[in-house]
């Protein structure tokens, strides 16, 4: 944020091409104990969003579809597999768009909470979709939706392949918890960001952005911000935040 601000452009460049550099390649060739934890978590955590990914796929990406991604975003854990007749309608986007566009006004009304005002704001969006020609850009998707800056960027990052790291508040409680530091309360925008950027790294494929969607995905139906489910989250057994609360309770 502070390129060309605080922080001269070429130095900027510098810094730049110094932090790839040493987030590039495997972490046997770094030889870092941080950069070997980090990669044992990452395929704990892949392992499970490839388990999710069979119930929900709007959490993650390689659909390249954009109304799946917005349905994740805006829905995210909301719908399980037992909401069938929400799943059908969702589905059947866009064949039926004005037709899905009417299924969820309706069952929003009839829908209470969050899942409620998901679903109304997928209702609206569908609607605007279904009644647009042509190609549409994350920018459209953003505003068929009002979706916030984040939610946005998601939506690139699952349906549009775009490795921008995206540091929600989800994904950024997850790192703070897995590593025992506040990064989520404190300095989230600096160490936060930085933590969570070394956690999902640098690929060449589309591992970074898969890990990046996983550990949103984790936080929002597993790692809550009030009642965590430890004993479903793949990484119960390296989290310092789970192992000091058990010191705690013993």
């Amino acid at each position: 944020r502070q390129i060309g601000n605080a922080v001269p452009p070429v130095l900027g460049e510098a810094l730049g091409r110094s932090l790839l550099k040493s987030l590039a390649g495997k972490p046997r060739e770094r030889g870092s104990r941080a950069a070997q934890r980090f990669e044992k978590e990452r395929e704990l955590l892949l392992a499970w969003a490839d388990d999710d990914a069979r119930e929900a796929p709007w959490r993650h990406p390689g659909h390249e579809d954009a109304w799946l991604s917005l349905v994740g975003v805006v829905l995210g854990d909301r719908i399980g597999a037992s909401d069938e007749h929400v799943r059908a309608t969702i589905e059947s986007f866009p064949r039926r768009a004005k037709s899905v566009a009417k299924k969820l006004a309706a069952l929003s009304r009839s829908s209470e909470g969050s899942l409620g005002e998901g679903l109304s704001r997928l209702a609206k969006a569908a609607a605007a979709l279904g009644s647009k020609t042509g190609a549409w850009d994350a920018t459209d998707w953003a505003a068929a939706a009002s979706l916030g800056p984040n939610e946005a960027s998601l939506v690139r990052l699952l349906g549009m392949g775009d490795p921008a790291l995206v540091s929600t508040s989800q994904a950024l409680r997850v790192v703070a918890r897995l590593s025992g530091q506040g990064v989520d309360q404190k300095n989230s925008l600096t160490h936060g960001r930085m933590l969570l950027g070394r956690f999902v790294g640098l690929s060449d494929d589309d591992r970074s952005i898969r890990v990046n969607a996983a550990i949103h995905a984790l936080g929002r139906a597993v790692c809550r911000a009030d009642m965590p489910e430890c004993a479903r989250c793949p990484l119960a057994q390296v989290c310092r935040h789970r192992a000091g609360l058990r010191r705690n309770v013993a």
